[in-house]
Formats: structure tokens, C-alpha cells, sequence
């Protein structure tokens, strides 16, 4: 199995840079945020990690609506790159962000 290297999109730094991690699909960010439940939510296409220490370098930020927080280069404080869902202790990364 190939790594995978992500790249902030607005600095240099490396944001991840590990073996390829499983791809699952999740609500979008901007359906968790607004939606009271998880029932029908639009998905996207991430990056599953459940340990935080994968990350080369990346910040988390204060808990949003239903205890998600969002991901963002610990560097330039840029994002979002992905989200944490709490409740599921999942990290989950933007396949978008993925250079071919």
C-alpha cells in the first residue's frame, strides 16, 4: 500500500504523510454543521484516521455544532481539512485535498 501525502492548500507545510488510510463516506461539513440529525445528510467522499498522531500537522478546533470540530493546518490556521466527529472518535479527512 502506496502513502499518502497531503499538502496544505495555502502554505508548504505537510498536513499528512502515512500509509493510504481507508476511504469512507461521511456527511459533508456542511451537513453535519446544520442539521439536527444524521438521517439523509449529503456525503463526501474522506479519509478515515482514528489516531490523531497520524498527522504530520494539524490543529482541531473548539467544538462546533453536535461536538464536531473541524481540522485545520497547525501551521497557517487555514481550512477547513476535514472534521473530528467526538462521537465516533474519527478523523476525517477531505479525499479532495488528495494532489494526483
Amino acid at each position: 500500500m502506496s502513502n499518502l501525502r497531503i499538502v496544505c492548500q495555502h502554505c508548504p507545510s505537510v498536513v499528512f504523510n502515512n500509509k493510504r488510510p481507508d476511504v469512507v463516506k461521511r456527511p459533508t461539513m456542511s451537513a453535519m454543521l446544520h442539521s439536527e440529525t444524521q438521517e439523509d445528510l449529503e456525503t463526501d467522499d474522506f479519509f478515515l484516521l482514528k489516531d490523531p498522531f497520524a498527522f504530520d500537522n494539524v490543529s482541531v478546533s473548539k467544538p462546533l455544532a453536535n461536538n464536531y470540530k473541524l481540522l485545520a493546518c497547525a501551521d497557517c490556521e487555514k481550512g477547513p481539512l476535514g472534521y473530528y466527529d467526538s462521537k465516533n472518535n474519527e478523523y476525517l479527512l477531505l479525499c479532495s485535498l488528495e494532489k494526483n
